[in-house]
């Protein structure tokens, strides 16, 4: 009876203890369904991070070429602004050389007219001595 209690005791340690480690096995397997799960979010994680990764550097990358677009837009039309300015000038000297040459033109004309007039004027006087003598 000392030996069945001892047994009975025995049996119940060893109940215990499966009892213990079949709860341990539970807790482990759950653990590792939990580190599983948690592996396969992270890889999920790191897929997000890596294509949100290669987005940002299509759109950094488009960036740079809009601004390297704009740059040399802003090179050209300071060059056509140039460019427009010396032909301005150029358009502007040519005008003022135009009315130059008219004013010019104006005086070399009134002076034909004015020479014109006194040789009319010298013809008519010598066709009015020339009437005179005769009469």
């Amino acid at each position: 009876s000392l030996q069945a209690e001892k047994t009975a005791t025995m049996k119940q340690m060893y109940d215990d203890l499966k009892e213990g480690y079949d709860q341990s096995a539970i807790e482990l397997d759950d653990t590792k369904k939990a580190l599983e799960e948690n592996r396969e979010k992270s890889r999920l994680a790191m897929d997000v991070c890596a294509e949100m990764t290669a987005k940002r550097d299509e759109a950094t990358a488009l960036v740079t070429a809009s601004e390297k677009g704009l740059a040399e837009q802003i090179a050209k039309t300071s060059e056509m602004s140039q460019k427009y300015d010396a032909m301005k000038e150029m358009y502007d000297q040519g005008i003022e050389e135009k009315e130059k040459a008219q004013s010019a033109l104006q005086r070399q004309w009134k002076q034909a007219l004015d020479v014109k007039q006194d040789y009319d004027a010298l013809l008519e006087s010598e066709l009015s001595e020339k009437e005179k003598r005769r009469q």
